[in-house]
């Protein structure tokens, strides 16, 4: 990612650990990687994926349904979700 494209990588990075289950925070110094697994290695269970998926869909206005998220298993995977999800969203007409 270059651009713009790093610093949607700061955003999701940054959401990723704001919604980082809090009995997590004393990881909050490591350094999150995209291989993560969000729920093995971070804690996330669904209510705390849903409150990420929640905020990306404020925040980008994209509309994501719970099917599309069956496959996002790590951090990396949500990057590539969510840049392939605004890759959508600009391609629609706007009426």
């Amino acid at each position: 990612m270059t651009g713009d494209g790093d610093a949607l990588g700061i955003v999701i990075l940054a959401a990723v650990r704001d919604f980082m289950p809090k009995r997590n925070l004393g990881n909050s110094g490591v350094e999150l990687r995209p291989d993560m697994k969000l729920m093995e290695d971070l804690g996330y269970d669904s209510l705390a994926v849903a409150e990420t998926v929640f905020f990306f869909e404020d925040l980008f206005k994209v509309r994501i349904q719970n099917t599309e998220l069956m496959s996002v298993r790590t951090i990396g995977e949500l990057q590539k979700f969510v840049v392939q999800k605004l890759a959508e969203n600009a391609s629609k007409p706007t009426a």
